[in-house]
């Protein structure tokens, strides 16, 4: 073999591994590229569901959600195509979807949806995912206690009732606070008798009272809505991990039912938090009308 031949072989072997680094960067930056394109929708979903007064018996996923799975795939399958994905992942994501929030769709359902989007010129078994079909595809029909769960649940702001719900607990919790402090100082404290100690006005006690009622049916009303409710929902990387695989801790978190969840939900840090908010309040009141009682 002559030099200038055997030049020529080293020059294409190592111009191989260089051109697919290459085409492995330029893949990348089109992918970031992407991902900042905005969505087009014909139906602004979010922006719909904003101006609604109550929760919409049609919920859906975040767009952000979808679009943060589907972006974990197309990074897991391909470098030169971005905005592509294999048909078989869009079809086992919308099955797991399906399979942990009981949604009544069959398989030529969510094969119909995969027909719609537009396939990739490189690779017929690969469709583009960066589509309102796609994102439109994963929304459950909620039940009358899901909504009046998801209006009253404070990770949820996608009505008007919900987000003036959330916005009056933490209100309410601010007076409730507010009032603890002004309570303790002697400048608004009475004194009824020579003998008696220093105490807020009666009006503390009434604006006080009426925060722990509110604060107890907000709590109460989750309590009996958690059970038939699909809470999952709610927590954005549960989703987001579903789609993306098996994501076998999610689904089996998904399957607790019954007092399972009802127990998962009474020992929750923050729902602990809320109970040990107004049970010294209702403790304290039985006490009180205990000893009238006497």
């Amino acid at each position: 073999m002559s030099g200038d031949t055997m030049q020529g072989a080293q020059d294409g072997s190592a111009g191989a591994p260089q051109q697919e680094i290459q085409e492995r960067r330029l893949g990348e930056d089109a992918r970031r590229l992407f991902a900042m394109m905005p969505i087009h929708s014909t139906n602004e979903f979010g922006a719909a569901e904003k101006e609604r007064l109550c929760i919409s018996r049609q919920f859906q996923v975040p767009r952000g959600v979808v679009r943060r799975a589907f972006q974990r795939l197309d990074s897991a399958s391909s470098f030169a195509h971005p905005g592509e994905v294999y048909i078989y992942e869009v079809l086992s994501a919308l099955q797991r979807f399906d399979q942990a929030f009981d949604v009544d769709r069959e398989e030529r359902d969510r094969e119909d949806i995969v027909r719609r989007l537009q396939r990739s010129r490189h690779d017929p078994k690969r469709v583009f995912w960066h589509d309102a079909i796609l994102w439109q595809a994963f929304r459950v029909t909620l039940k009358f206690p899901e909504r009046v769960y998801f209006t009253v649940e404070i990770l949820d702001t996608s009505s008007l009732m919900s987000a003036l719900v959330s916005s009056g607990m933490v209100l309410l919790i601010m007076l409730s606070i507010l009032l603890w402090m002004v309570g303790t100082m002697s400048e608004v404290s009475t004194v009824r008798c020579s003998d008696c100690d220093p105490t807020p006005p009666t009006y503390m006690y009434l604006v006080d009272d009426f925060c722990v009622c509110m604060f107890t049916l907000e709590y109460l009303v989750r309590l009996i809505a958690v059970v038939p409710s699909r809470v999952e929902l709610l927590q954005l990387s549960f989703v987001e991990a579903l789609l993306v695989s098996d994501a076998g801790d999610a689904s089996s978190t998904h399957r607790a039912r019954g007092a399972r969840k009802l127990f998962e939900f009474v020992r929750s840090p923050s729902n602990v938090c809320d109970l040990l908010t107004v049970l010294p309040h209702w403790a304290e009141r039985l006490f009180q009308v205990s000893q009238l009682s006497v």
